[in-house]
């Protein structure tokens, strides 16, 4: 690289800076003098970019706006995507990163058992005054459904997805022997066991509190007999949710062959209440039920008074 002003020859832009010093002159006019360059614009509003260093310019001006608009338009690769992915995957399993607290801590994502559980047992018995409970309490990598600080408790309430997959169930099974190795009590209740039977449940667990106890689970295969549909334990979530629409497609095929095979006039209005005589399905839910079980069939045949979006 030579000099321009002065024909020394240079290494590197670096080198250059330097010699131009001499000159009393940067390297960015430099550049703009003598080697025709032009500052480039912001990527949003037009105006010169923000200098960086040297001759390195950022993609915006460096105003509010435009950074916001930056973050917003800003993609990652599927490399970056796949190394950001493995590190918190890394960080949780080592106790580093406890999940994303936005959800696991709001209270208002309760589950329909978890609200149960408060209303019919924690509310009802004062359990409140006695203790301080904590729901969606952080404890390492863990959240934990209701802590009971004081005696270091931690109740769950299990809700299916707890035992439809092997997977869950090791999950469970760890998660447990951190929290006793740690000097947690652990005391797991099923939202089946609780719905079937929920007197003795509650008392046993109010009895359960005020003993020496270390761990209380429930019996796996006894909570697959409770189940109406007989689910078996399932390898991961997508075999589950595979066999789930097997079943549900099973369960509803006779009264989609009913439809398919019936004399309703699809295209015009009025089918609905047909349907809903056919089949027993309330009016208002004929419009919902079709575009689960019939989604193609409901978008090209059937009538519709507003657009498919804003049916809910």
């Amino acid at each position: 690289m030579i000099c321009k002003i002065c024909d020394v020859e240079v290494k590197n832009n670096q080198h250059l800076s330097k010699h131009l010093t001499k000159h009393k002159i940067s390297i960015l006019e430099y550049f703009i003098t003598y080697e025709y360059f032009k500052i480039p614009k912001c990527e949003f509003c037009n105006k010169d970019a923000k200098l960086m260093k040297g001759i390195i310019f950022r993609k915006t001006c460096g105003g509010k706006e435009c950074k916001k608009l930056i973050k917003e338009n800003k993609t990652l690769s599927d490399d970056i995507k796949l190394k950001i992915s493995l590190s918190m995957k890394k960080s949780h399993k080592d106790g580093k990163h406890s999940g994303w607290s936005f959800i696991n801590k709001d209270i208002n994502k309760r589950s329909y058992p978890e609200k149960w559980f408060v209303k019919n047992v924690l509310d009802k018995y004062n359990l409140y005054s006695k203790f301080t409970i904590k729901e969606k309490f952080s404890f390492h990598k863990y959240f934990l459904d209701f802590a009971f600080l004081e005696i270091k408790l931690d109740v769950e309430i299990d809700g299916q997805q707890h035992f439809r997959s092997i997977k869950s169930i090791e999950h469970d099974k760890e998660r447990d022997k951190f929290l006793l190795k740690n000097g947690w009590k652990v005391c797991r209740i099923a939202w089946l066991e609780l719905k079937n039977n929920p007197n003795d449940i509650i008392n046993n667990f109010l009895n359960w509190i005020n003993k020496d106890y270390n761990y209380r689970k429930y019996d796996i295969d006894e909570i697959l007999n409770l189940l109406k549909s007989k689910i078996p334990v399932y390898g991961n979530i997508e075999k589950y949710n595979k066999a789930r629409k097997n079943i549900s497609y099973l369960r509803n095929k006779p009264i989609i062959e009913m439809i398919e095979y019936s004399d309703i006039d699809f295209s015009k209005f009025g089918w609905v209440k047909k349907i809903s005589e056919l089949t027993g399905i309330k009016s208002q839910r004929v419009n919902k039920w079709m575009i689960k079980n019939m989604n193609n069939f409901y978008d090209k045949k059937c009538f519709k008074k507003r657009p498919h979006s804003l049916i809910g």
